[in-house]
């Protein structure tokens, strides 16, 4: 599994005069000396979630976050629970879907909610 933090990932403004949304080759969202900017553009991420096999890859991707530490918290909460599965590839891929499944803009689920229902399935 791999992932990405993208700062700057989309441009938070329409530039051209058509409206075309510039995402990552804005020219604002750098500074003169070429950070990032802070006050243009939202951060985001991506993470390559497992697949079954014989199905094609999957990643989670989210962006709109207010800033770097909030993307890495998020990057990092979806790790963890991807992590509850343990090795277990079968697990892996059912949490992966439940990831999948989270509509942006919504937050991802609780880890203490899915380890217990990690739990009742090993108990089965």
């Amino acid at each position: 599994m791999s992932s990405s933090l993208k700062p700057g990932f989309v441009s938070s403004g329409e530039h051209l005069p058509m409206g075309k949304r510039l995402n990552a080759s804005c020219p604002k969202l750098r500074r003169p000396g070429g950070s990032w900017s802070t006050i243009h553009g939202t951060w985001g991420y991506q993470l390559e979630l497992p697949t079954a096999p014989g199905r094609s890859r999957r990643q989670l991707r989210r962006s709109g976050l207010d800033s770097r530490d909030a993307a890495r918290s998020e990057l990092d909460h979806a790790r963890s629970l991807l992590a509850l599965a343990s090795g277990d590839e079968h697990l892996a891929v059912q949490i992966g879907d439940l990831l999948y499944a989270c509509k942006s803009g919504t937050p991802l689920p609780d880890r203490d909610t899915v380890a217990a229902r990690v739990r009742q399935v090993w108990r089965l």
